[in-house]
């Protein structure tokens, strides 16, 4: 989402407005009124603001997230109570990226400003029995495919199929944060992730003679920090993580960097697996791309 703005009522001169968008916690919608919840993130607030303009936010949003946008219009800052233009009577819906969006009513019963909510939004509830819902407009850009695993995972001593996988696509902004990580992987193993930024042309290389994994990395790579996997030996309840974003602002000159969007990276988990060849033993790979 990259822009907000609060609709006026027909004929009113207000000229300011405020507005919150919230996440709520686990995709779980708020309870019917008169209960209400406060598992929710805001994710942007707006006080006092222009009405006659979008707002400018940056807010990521992925599919299943279930998100909150409420508004109000002012004719002065610090108003201790609002109005809402309403759409309503039918089911409402909008359209984002091709597909059909029901809008559902939802609100607190305190109004939303800077002198009797100055946090934001908060005691939510959702109405399903009216569909009178405060006109707020949205802008948005879809984001790109998200990353993509590849190649194949080898297996270990211990029958363990590692598997990786990352949050979302690596941003130049940290809109959303990017963290790899790899499941599944032995018990009370050494193990790293490390990456390359150009696969071209690249075909994945037994490793080692007689091994069951393959690397899927074309050199130069870069090595993260060694890490221990955790979990039982013996047993495939161990796991690595790399967060993506703090290895990059800790290390500046990194291979890759400085980053620019489209800029590839080729991510492969790495463990110690002695009784295999090469006394280690590799993930699956994944493809990330990077998003502004």
């Amino acid at each position: 989402m990259t822009g907000v703005q609060v609709l006026l009522q027909t004929g009113s001169g207000n000229t300011f407005q405020n507005f919150s968008v919230v996440r709520f916690t686990g995709a779980t919608p708020p309870p019917t009124f008169s209960t209400t919840t406060n598992a929710f993130t805001t994710l942007a607030l707006g006080l006092d603001l222009p009405q006659n303009a979008f707002q400018p936010v940056n807010i990521p949003i992925t599919a299943g997230d279930v998100i909150g946008v409420y508004g109000n219009t002012t004719s002065a800052t610090g108003t201790a109570t609002g109005a809402n233009s309403y759409a309503g009577g039918v089911q409402q819906t909008t359209v984002i990226a091709g597909n059909t969006v029901n809008l559902n009513r939802s609100g607190m019963q305190f109004h939303l400003g800077s002198a009797t909510s100055p946090q934001g939004m908060h005691d939510l509830w959702q109405e399903p029995s009216s569909f009178n819902i405060t006109r707020v407009e949205f802008t948005y850009t879809v984001g790109g495919p998200p990353p993509v695993v590849y190649c194949t995972a080898g297996t270990s001593t211990n029958g363990c199929v590692p598997s990786i996988a990352a949050t979302n696509q690596p941003s130049l902004t940290q809109a959303a944060p990017c963290t790899i990580s790899v499941s599944n992987v032995e018990g009370q193993k050494s193990g790293l992730v490390f990456y390359g930024i150009n696969n071209t042309s690249f075909t994945p290389v037994q490793w080692g003679v007689g091994g069951n994994s393959f690397l899927c990395v074309k050199t130069p790579t870069q090595r993260t920090l060694s890490q221990s996997s955790a979990g039982t030996s013996g047993q495939c309840n161990g796991s690595l993580s790399l967060d993506w974003d703090a290895f990059q602002l800790a290390n500046p000159g990194a291979l890759g960097t400085p980053w620019v969007s489209g800029a590839k990276v080729y991510a492969q988990g790495w463990y110690r697996d002695p009784p295999s060849a090469k006394t280690t033993n590799l993930t699956d790979a994944i493809e990330l791309t990077y998003v502004p």
